[in-house]
C-alpha cells in the first residue's frame, strides 16, 4: 500500500488538487484495488491497457486518472478540440467519445503523443514534441517544453506544492 500511495502522491496529486486535469501512470496488477481508497475525495480512473484480466501485461496495468470536469473543459477547448479531430479523433462533443478513443489509440501504438494534451500540457509543447519528435525543446520537467519555459516552470512548481500538500494530508 506504502507504493500505491507514493505513486498516487507522484502522478495523482496535481489531478486531486485541481491543478490537472489528468495523469497518466502505471501499476502492478496487485495494487489496483487499492486506488479507490485514494480516490475517496473524487476522481476517476481508466485502466487504459493491461489490469486485472486484459491487455498485453498482465501484471501491469496503464492506469488514466482524471477530474471529468476538467479534462472536459480541457479537451473541448476550441483550440484542443480541431487538433484531436485532425489526429483521427471523432468531431464528437463527449468527453467519452473521446477517451474511447484515446483508448483505442493505446491499443494501437504505445503512448501516443496527443496524450499531452489530455495531461493538460499547453498545446504549443505537445505540438513541438510532434513537430520535433522529441528533440530540440527548450527545458525538460514535466513534460518537454517547446513553447514558454517559465509559464511550465511555474506549472512545475504549482505540482509540486500539490504534492507535498498531498503527502502532509496522507501521512497524517
Amino acid at each position: 500500500m506504502n507504493a500505491v500511495r507514493e505513486m498516487f502522491i507522484r502522478h495523482c496529486s496535481p489531478v486531486v488538487m485541481g491543478c490537472k486535469p489528468a495523469a497518466l501512470f502505471t501499476l502492478k496488477n496487485h495494487q489496483l484495488p487499492f486506488l479507490p481508497y485514494f480516490l475517496s475525495s473524487g476522481g476517476m480512473f481508466l485502466v487504459i491497457k493491461g489490469g486485472l484480466s486484459c491487455g498485453d501485461d498482465e501484471r501491469k496495468a496503464l492506469v488514466f486518472l482524471y477530474d471529468k470536469e476538467r479534462l472536459e473543459k480541457t479537451v473541448l477547448d476550441t483550440r484542443i478540440r480541431p487538433v484531436l479531430v485532425g489526429m483521427g479523433y471523432p468531431d464528437g462533443y463527449s468527453l467519452s467519445v473521446f477517451l474511447g478513443h484515446l483508448r483505442q489509440r493505446f491499443k494501437n501504438c504505445r503512448c501516443p503523443d496527443e496524450v499531452g494534451l489530455f495531461l493538460g500540457y499547453p498545446l504549443d509543447d505537445v505540438q513541438g514534441f510532434i513537430k520535433y519528435r522529441g528533440n530540440n525543446y527548450k527545458f525538460c520537467g514535466e513534460w518537454k517544453v517547446y513553447a514558454d519555459v517559465e509559464r511550465a516552470k511555474r506549472c512545475f512548481h504549482q505540482y509540486d506544492l500539490c504534492r507535498e500538500s498531498m503527502k502532509r494530508d496522507l501521512t497524517r
